[in-house]
């Protein structure tokens, strides 16, 4: 049987957004979908616009006043009556592409608990860049194209969320039953709380992903991350990369020779850029003293190194991942 899958798209006072993306969503004719918009209480025409919509498969809910985007996700998957569950803001795009991917690896992998592809990330002023991480391209069968589905160990993804965003919504497909299990939204409401209920997910059991990028991430002078302040975001960091690590952990999960052979595909100017945002934001030492090992060993020793990474990392920085390292805190890889 086709598993049946809730597409749920929050929004507020963008009325031509959501139904330009509630149209383009109902133009698939051949999935088995939900379609669930909750309004958190707009006032201007959202309501009134997404009323002149008619379609079977679409159900609008209308907040009676503005709860908060956590409350109002919260809300979507509370309505949701799908296997799966796809967490759609109301201006980026999820193509058909992806859809049928998602439901014919959901259909082959029963016991699958999060599906997701690569993404575009971008708008039209600036362009749009993708990125495939080498931990999961290089798990493609042989002669295999980047549109293969693969199924892969959820732990063994897992730790490439310390790294960066290998997948972002509304690119993933969470088993339902899975995610309210773990608290939802709900559970990390937070900066990062994607990046953590992620990795929960992916902890869980198998994780089904496809190369291609099949869903966009559309940036815009309103995303949120554009207006926190750099001392809030960084402590919030803190807290996410702790939050992690501790994950984790828990789930017995040896992350740092994961995450280490992930920074070996990258050139060290990345590893060097990722280690200053670790150190910023005072991550867990042993992040720190996983950077500092990733970043010498992709070089080539010498002093025109220390000297590159004393200047990206300023002279704190770059003394506080010598302590990190001497003191023993490097991970046995």
């Amino acid at each position: 049987m086709m598993p049946s899958l809730t597409i749920g798209i929050p929004t507020y006072n963008r009325s031509a957004c959501v139904v330009q993306t509630v149209q383009r969503l109902l133009h698939n004719n051949d999935t088995d979908f939900e379609l669930v918009v909750s309004d958190n209480a707009s006032d201007d025409d959202t309501a009134a616009r997404l009323g002149e919509l008619s379609d079977n498969r679409l159900r609008i809910i209308r907040q009676s006043e503005n709860v908060g985007p956590t409350a109002n996700f919260s809300t979507l998957l509370d309505q949701a009556s799908g296997d799966y569950f796809i967490l759609h803001q109301d201006d980026d795009v999820v193509t058909s592409d992806f859809l049928a991917a998602f439901f014919a690896l959901a259909r082959a992998t029963p016991n699958l608990e999060l599906f997701a592809t690569s993404y575009w990330r971008g708008n039209p002023q600036t362009g749009y860049r993708g990125r495939a991480f080498g931990s999961l391209t290089k798990r493609l069968p042989a002669l295999a194209e980047p549109s293969t589905p693969i199924v892969l160990p959820g732990k063994e993804i897992a730790p490439l969320l310390l790294l960066d965003m290998p997948f972002i919504n509304p690119g993933v497909a969470y088993r339902t039953e899975t995610l309210r299990r773990l608290g939802g939204f709900g559970a990390y409401p937070t900066w990062g709380g994607d990046i953590v209920i992620n990795t929960r997910m992916l902890l869980q059991g198998p994780f089904g992903y496809v190369c291609m990028p099949y869903t966009v991430y559309v940036e815009h002078t309103t995303n949120y991350s554009r207006h926190v302040e750099r001392a809030k975001r960084e402590n919030w960091n803190q807290r996410m990369y702790q939050t992690l690590v501790e994950d984790l952990e828990a789930a017995g999960v040896d992350w740092p020779s994961i995450a280490f052979g992930e920074l070996a595909s990258w050139p060290p100017p990345e590893v060097l850029v990722l280690l200053r945002s670790w150190l910023h934001c005072r991550a867990p030492a042993s992040l720190i003293s996983l950077g500092w090992k990733s970043y010498r060993e992709g070089l080539k020793s010498g002093r025109r190194s220390l000297g590159r990474a004393i200047r990206k990392l300023g002279i704190v920085g770059f003394l506080r991942a010598l302590q990190c390292h001497r003191k023993g805190l490097t991970p046995v890889i």
